[in-house]
């Protein structure tokens, strides 16, 4: 159970990502990819939506019972 939660929102954050990275490739936008990602929001916000699909990848066995 809490590993598809994990990967649920794991996902979510990934894909908000990717759409937040397609609206500043748009025509009239001000805001370029460099600069998007420079934010640290958006770079703590990769770094939670990796760690939480990484965590999936875990073997049960090193976690506790």
């Amino acid at each position: 159970m809490i590993r598809a939660l994990r990967i649920a929102a794991g996902i979510v954050v990934l894909a908000a990502l990717v759409r937040k990275t397609y609206d500043a490739t748009l025509p009239g936008n001000d805001v370029d990819i460099a600069q998007l990602y420079s934010e640290l929001t958006v770079q703590s916000n990769l770094a939670l939506g990796l760690v939480l699909v990484a965590s999936v990848a875990l073997p049960r066995t090193r976690l506790p019972e």
